[in-house]
């Protein structure tokens, strides 16, 4: 169904809805408004409507849980969880209060310059670090779980599939362009899988196309894709400086002990090259504003999952 053809509520846990903003596998987000004092929020809503759908309102509490126990700028930050559970004394709908943070979804709107997509890639890395350093992992970073917004801010949403660092997860999460090898396997994961994850989003960015990865592959084919084969971003895109295709294609190298071991060794030489493009002489520096163009007109987000999405 389409989201023109839903019956959005005017009220959600006593919070006036103003617009949907956005939605997931199996949730609405809206922008809110607190009656009496006007403020305006973010508000994730789920209503499970049989048991299999508990899972969802789970991922709801693991994002209120893990959002609070991380302090981030660029992490959207939870405020309140508001529950109902009157269908056989299970939680059957959910509601998540969140800072509100107006901009786009990267998924639909991709089209970053190398100076944005360098600095989306800072800003993701620094909030990686943060939640690695208080023992999480994202563990679902990718395009549709960014939002930008006019100034050129960006922000990380949805923790539903964050867990602890070494958890190995009972069934595949995760989205099949952007998953580290391990992931698929049911392997546990740990830092260096959301450092893969970053690597195949930064990837996106640049060349406006997705890795081939384990997921992705053939089921008739290995299933283990030899990194050699996978073009990097420099060859698909020759603005990008050889400095960064390189330190992506480290990212997202099959065998984990190849990656880099923490995010400090990402966001180091991110810096570094942001550092070195704003201080290039003019001419050699266009190509960082080259752009296919983000329309002027930014709307709020849009949290649809990128195509073949594992819930």
């Amino acid at each position: 169904m389409q989201d023109n053809q839903v019956q959005h509520p005017q009220r959600v846990f006593g919070y006036d809805v103003i617009k949907p903003v956005g939605r997931g596998a199996a949730s609405f987000i809206y922008a809110v408004r607190r009656p009496g004092s006007g403020q305006v929020y973010a508000l994730k809503h789920v209503v499970c409507h049989e048991a299999k759908e508990e899972r969802f309102v789970e991922q709801v509490r693991n994002e209120y849980t893990v959002g609070n126990q991380v302090r981030c700028p660029g992490l959207r930050r939870p405020l309140e969880l508001l529950t109902d559970g009157s269908w056989l004394h299970r939680v059957h709908e959910v509601a998540l209060i969140m800072e509100m943070f107006d901009g786009v979804c990267l998924e639909h709107f991709r089209a970053l310059t190398l100076d944005e997509a360098i600095a989306c890639g800072i800003t993701v890395a620094r909030v990686l670090h943060a939640m690695h350093e208080a023992g999480f992992l994202h563990c679902d970073m990718k395009p549709a779980n960014l939002l930008m917004n006019e100034h050129g801010e960006f922000c990380v949403i949805d923790l539903g599939q964050a867990c602890p660092i070494g958890t190995i997860k009972r069934r595949i999460q995760g989205t099949p362009a952007f998953m580290a090898p391990e992931q698929f396997h049911r392997r546990p994961v740990f830092t260096r899988s959301d450092i893969y994850n970053l690597g195949a989003t930064l990837y996106w960015f640049l060349t406006h196309r997705a890795l081939t990865t384990a997921c992705t592959l053939d089921r008739g084919a290995n299933s283990f894709l030899l990194d050699a084969a996978q073009p990097s971003p420099h060859e698909l895109n020759s603005a990008v400086p050889d400095s960064l295709s390189g330190l992506v294609m480290k990212c997202v190298r099959t065998n984990p002990d190849h990656r880099p071991a923490n995010m400090q060794e990402v966001i180091r030489p991110l810096e570094t090259i942001s550092y070195m493009l704003s201080h290039a002489p003019i001419g050699a520096a266009d190509n960082r504003h080259r752009s296919a163009g983000i329309p002027n007109h930014l709307h709020m987000e849009n949290t649809h999952p990128a195509p073949g999405a594992h819930a």
